[in-house]
This record gives structure tokens, sequence and C-alpha cells, in this order.
């Protein structure tokens, strides 16, 4: 008897491990669209807060900054405006491009490719930025 009883508790076990290993693998396929939708909110915060600093430089300076590493440095009386550029939330650096007139600040997102975001055109699917004036 005392066999029987041994043996239906390791049936029991093994069963609650199998729970276990099934609740986990569903709460991790859920999860990961949460993370990548994190990812994406910081880099449009990101991008939007770097496109304010951008329009300051500009408004201070008369001119955009060159890079925005330049957003790191005095110029004249003015600056800097942030203490460093931030990676963005695939560990990329954000990119800048600029006209005269207008300005692009954005992250090549998950696909970590250039999908053609411009100053003229704006901001291209599959990036994720802030276009500005």
């Amino acid at each position: 008897m005392k066999r029987k009883k041994g043996l239906a508790f390791q049936l029991d076990v093994v069963a609650g491990i199998i729970v276990i290993l099934i609740l986990t693998a569903v709460v991790v396929s859920n999860a990961l669209p949460f993370t990548t939708k994190s990812r994406i909110s910081r880099a449009e915060a990101d991008t939007t807060a770097l496109g304010g600093y951008v329009s300051e430089y500009k408004f201070e300076t008369g001119s955009y900054p060159d890079t925005l590493t330049s957003l790191t440095q005095t110029k004249g009386q003015y600056g800097p405006w942030i203490s460093k550029v931030p990676e963005d939330p695939w560990g990329n650096v954000y990119h800048y491009k600029k006209t005269d007139a207008k300005f692009v600040v954005y992250s090549l997102g998950p696909d970590k490719s250039e999908s053609g975001s411009s100053a003229e055109n704006g901001i291209a699917a599959g990036d994720i930025g802030f276009a500005g004036r």
C-alpha cells in the first residue's frame, strides 16, 4: 500500500510541474507584445524630448544643430541642452536629419532597418520619431 501512495505522490508532483511550465509558457508568450509596446512608447517619448531640445537649440542659437551630440555642448551663452544623447530601446543611436526649415529625430524601431525617414518627407513607416520645424 505504501508503494502506491509514493507513486501517486510522484505523479502529482510531475503533474504539478507540468501545469506550472504550461502556465509559465502562456505568461511569457503573452508578455512579449507588452515589452514591444513599452519600447515603442519609450522611443516615442525620447524622440519627442529630443525634438523639443532641437527646437530650443534653434530658438536660442538661430540654426538647427549639426548633430544630436551638439545638444550636449554649449554654443555661445546657451547649452548644454542635455548631458548625453540616449540610446533607443533597442540599443541603437537615434537618427537626426535636417534642412534649413525642418528636422526629424527618429529610431529605426524594432526591425532596426532604415525606412526612409527624412526632414522633407517626415517619419517613414517602420521608424519611430518626431518631425519638427
